[in-house]
Formats: structure tokens, C-alpha cells, sequence
């Protein structure tokens, strides 16, 4: 590991972490942030090329183990690190990586055999619900998520950071034409496609049987599904309330409906863990 002890905060080295609350690295920026211990490890574990690591001089002895050999580190002194990053450091580690070159819906490979999961949001504008989408989107095995040109951007680091870095498993998709790509994915690729969405027509998500590729659309609170994304979908789900309230959060909502479709694949591999077992 390539360690750097820097008592001063004008080495460019520090460029991508300077003034993180003003400057909140997005979609036009070649890098994101990762903040926090959970979040950095498991950036680690990805796959996604890493830049550098900083670390509070306070918190060196306590991270410098669990740091790639093949990785920078700078250190930096605990008292410089608010004057650095904009805001108190309480985590005492951030990691610089390389944002994934984006992908197109018609990146996915067609031939691909097992059940594919996906969330599609169109609109998602909180960074908080977004990471929170992803974080349940991986709990329940999802393995796409598409993020369409009104969602905030996927790799911000409130998006990361709410999501724990689970959002470091799923493939992201940020298609630029979001209806065409729908469409495709429809037709070329065999994805049913669902809206979230409370309507005459609507099933009970209870009463909704899956197709192996199944993708979900998730609208955002104020506004639902965008009509143009949910006149192409093929069924509309909702999850039944009281009549007392009008709509759930959109992540609680994402949790809800994800384990519903999910279930049948967890049913499936509790069948098979049992079958194993009762094996002579």
C-alpha cells in the first residue's frame, strides 16, 4: 500500500474530496465518493477501480488493516480533515472510486438464464429514498436497477451512503431515452413490466404471479408513474392500505413490494436447502 502523510490540504491528491457538502461530486464528474466504514468496505469488495483512500489521522491504526495492498491511502490530521471535507469527519474514512461508464437497458445480456429481478425509477428526486431503494433492492436479490433522467444521480454520496454500499451489487442503468429503452426491454429482452401504481385496475401485489424476468416501477410520492412510463406497462400491483392514508413512502413501499415478488424465489431455494439436507 502506497501511504501518504499529508499535513497540509492543498495537495491535489485532496482535490476529490475538497469541500464535499458544497461540491457533491455527480453525474458529470469522473468520480464518487464513498463515506463511512460499512460503505468503503464493501466498495472495497466490489468491483469498481478506486482512486484513493482518505483517513483521519485519528482513525489510521483502526483502518490501515483492512485497506487493499494495491490501494493509496492519505492520511491527513483529524483537525484538518472539517476544514478539508466541509463538514465534521466523524467516520474518518471516505474513498474516491470511478464512476461505472454508464449503461443503456440494451447493455443487458438477452441470453442470460437465470430469473432477473429489476427497480426502475423513473423520477425518484430524493437521494434518501434512492439509496434506500437500493439498499432493499439488493436485500431481495434484485439485480438491476434503472435510473431514469429525472432520478437523482445514482452514485451521489447521500445515494451511497443511504444505501450502506449495497448499491455496489446491483447493475445501474442510466439510459438516456428511458420509454425506448422500456420498450425494448419489453420486447427484445422479455421483461414483464409492473407499475406501482393504485388504480380500478390495479391487482393486490398478494395476488400477483411473476414472470422469471419481472421489472417494477417505482413513481415517486407527489406524482406516481410518469403516464408515458405506465401507459407501456403490462400490469399495474398495489399494496392494500387503509383508507385513511393516501400513499406509503416510496422505499417502504419498494420493501413491501419486493418481498411479495420475491418470494417465490426464496421458496424455492428453501425447498432446494431442504432437499439437500434430508440427502444421505
Amino acid at each position: 500500500m502506497l501511504v501518504r502523510h499529508l499535513t497540509e490540504i492543498d495537495s491535489p491528491l485532496l482535490d476529490p474530496y475538497r469541500e464535499l457538502k458544497r461540491t457533491n461530486l455527480t453525474r458529470w464528474s469522473r468520480w464518487f465518493i464513498a463515506e463511512g466504514r460499512k460503505v468503503v468496505e464493501r466498495l472495497f469488495y466490489s468491483e469498481i477501480p478506486i482512486y484513493s483512500v482518505l483517513v483521519s489521522e485519528k482513525r489510521w491504526e483502526e483502518f490501515a488493516p483492512k485497506i487493499p495492498d494495491h490501494l493509496t491511502a492519505l492520511v491527513v490530521p483529524h483537525e484538518l480533515c472539517k476544514e478539508l471535507v466541509g463538514f465534521d469527519f466523524h467516520a474518518g474514512i471516505l474513498a474516491c472510486a470511478q464512476r461505472p461508464a454508464k449503461r443503456s437497458c440494451r447493455d443487458f445480456p438477452i441470453e442470460a438464464s437465470q430469473p432477473q429481478t429489476w427497480v426502475i425509477c423513473p423520477n425518484t428526486n430524493l437521494p434518501d429514498n434512492l439509496g434506500a431503494i437500493a439498499r432493499f433492492a439488493a436485500a431481495f436479490g434484485v439485480t438491476g436497477l434503472v435510473c431514469g433522467p429525472e432520478t437523482c444521480d445514482p452514485f451521489s454520496r447521500r445515494t451511497v451512503r443511504v444505501s450502506m454500499g449495497n448499491l455496489f451489487q446491483l447493475v445501474v442503468y442510466e439510459p438516456r431515452d428511458l420509454i425506448d429503452d422500456l420498450v425494448w426491454l419489453r420486447k427484445q429482452a422479455g421483461f414483464e413490466i409492473i407499475a406501482a401504481h393504485q388504480g380500478s385496475a390495479s391487482l393486490s401485489i398478494e395476488n400477483f404471479c411473476r414472470r422469471d424476468r419481472t421489472a417494477i416501477v417505482l413513481g415517486n410520492e407527489a406524482h406516481g408513474v410518469p403516464a408515458d412510463v405506465l401507459c407501456i406497462c403490462d400490469a399495474a400491483v398495489e399494496i392494500p392500505i387503509s383508507s385513511a392514508v393516501d400513499s406509503l413512502n416510496v422505499a417502504n413501499a419498494a420493501a413491501i413490494l419486493l418481498y411479495e415478488l420475491t418470494r417465490a424465489d426464496r421458496d424455492r431455494l428453501r425447498a432446494t436447502i431442504q432437499l439437500v439436507s434430508k440427502r444421505p
